[in-house]
């Protein structure tokens, strides 16, 4: 097997050892402070199962975020976004960590794949 990059993602995306996944970036520009800043998003699709997972810039189309609220998502990545890189493997390691952020949490996957 030949290794491949490791991904950090900052969602929760527990994929079994042993699955086969396609991960794709997508890139976007966005507006920033004084400049126009690209951004990135990774979707991970296991492909043993069919389940995908990514964050919700993905699949919200950008209509207003009330804290509480169910977001509305889109069926599949956003059609606007641009593929920078798509690449299949096998996951060979899995870990999920909660880091601890004053009063809050956040959920950060680790993935290290092989062809």
């Amino acid at each position: 097997m030949v290794p491949m990059p490791n991904f950090e993602l900052l969602y929760a995306a527990p994929v079994p050892v042993g699955h086969r996944v396609e991960i794709t970036t997508y890139q976007e520009e966005v507006e920033g402070l004084f400049s126009k800043q690209r951004a990135s998003y990774t979707h991970v699709r296991d492909l043993t199962t069919g389940i995908v997972y990514g964050p919700h810039e993905l699949f919200w189309d950008g209509i207003g975020i009330r804290f509480g609220e169910r977001l509305a998502m889109l069926d599949a990545p956003r059609e606007d976004l641009q593929i920078a890189k798509k690449l299949v493997g096998e996951v060979t390691s899995c870990r999920l960590v909660t880091v601890q952020l004053n009063d809050s949490c956040q959920i950060q996957t680790s993935l290290v794949l092989e062809d």
